[in-house]
C-alpha cells in the first residue's frame, strides 16, 4: 500500500496501464490492514465484549474510509478549482491563442474529450493550440492526484508501523472457543427467574 501511495503521488498522465497495476497493488495493501483490524480485535477483546468491539472495529473502519475519501476528495477538487482554469489558459495563450478566447475554450472543453472537442467555436484555436490546452488539462489533473496521494502516505506509512508491530496470535489459535453469547446453566436460569 506504501509503494502504491508513493506511485499515485508521482502519477502522470501518460500511466494509463501503470495505474491499473497501482490500483491493484492498493487492494492487496489494503487487504493486510483492514483483515488484521479483525482479527487483532477479536483476539484482544474479552470475550463478554467481543461482539460490541468487533461491531465498531468494523464502524471505525467504514467511518475512517468515508472520512478518508471525503478529505482526498476534497484537496483533488480543491487543487482543480484553484489551478484548473490558469493552467489550461496559460498553455494555450503560450501556443497562439488570443486571451479573447480563453473562456471559449474552457466552456468547450468542459465535459469533453481530447478526441470530441476539436475547437470549434473556439476563435483563433487550431490543433496545436488544443493539444497545448489538453496537455495542459491533464498534467492540472495529474497535480491533483498527486497532492490527493501525498496527503495520504503519512496514514499509510503509520498504518504500515501498526501492521508491523502487532505480534503474532499463534499461541491464541486453540480449539477453545470464545462465543459472544453463553449458554446458562439450568440453575442459573432457575435464579434468575426466580429473581
Amino acid at each position: 500500500m506504501l509503494i502504491a501511495s508513493i506511485c499515485y503521488a508521482c502519477i502522470r498522465p501518460s500511466w494509463d496501464v501503470p495505474q491499473i497495476v497501482f490500483t491493484v497493488m492498493t487492494g492487496i495493501g489494503c487487504a493486510g490492514p483492514l483483515t488484521l483490524l479483525v482479527a487483532c480485535v477479536q483476539f484482544t477483546a474479552p470475550h463478554a465484549f467481543l461482539s460490541t468491539a468487533t461491531g465498531l472495529a468494523f464502524s471505525a473502519r467504514a467511518i475512517g474510509g468515508a472520512f478518508g475519501t471525503a478529505v482526498i476528495y476534497a484537496v483533488i477538487n480543491s487543487r482543480i478549482a484553484s489551478h484548473y482554469a490558469s493552467d489550461v489558459s496559460s498553455a494555450a495563450i503560450a501556443a497562439g491563442l488570443p486571451p479573447s478566447s480563453v473562456a471559449a475554450l474552457l466552456k468547450s472543453m468542459k465535459g469533453s474529450t481530447a478526441t470530441k472537442a476539436k475547437g470549434q467555436g473556439v476563435p483563433g484555436a487550431n490543433a496545436d493550440i488544443m493539444k497545448a490546452a489538453w496537455s495542459a488539462s491533464y498534467w492540472s489533473y495529474a497535480r491533483a492526484y498527486r497532492l490527493g496521494w501525498w496527503s495520504v502516505v503519512p496514514f499509510v506509512a503509520l498504518a504500515t508501523i501498526s501492521v508491523a508491530s502487532m505480534k503474532g496470535v499463534k499461541e491464541l489459535m486453540t480449539e477453545k472457543v470464545e462465543a459472544t453469547v453463553e449458554r446458562e446453566s439450568d440453575d442459573e436460569a432457575l435464579k434468575m427467574e426466580k429473581a
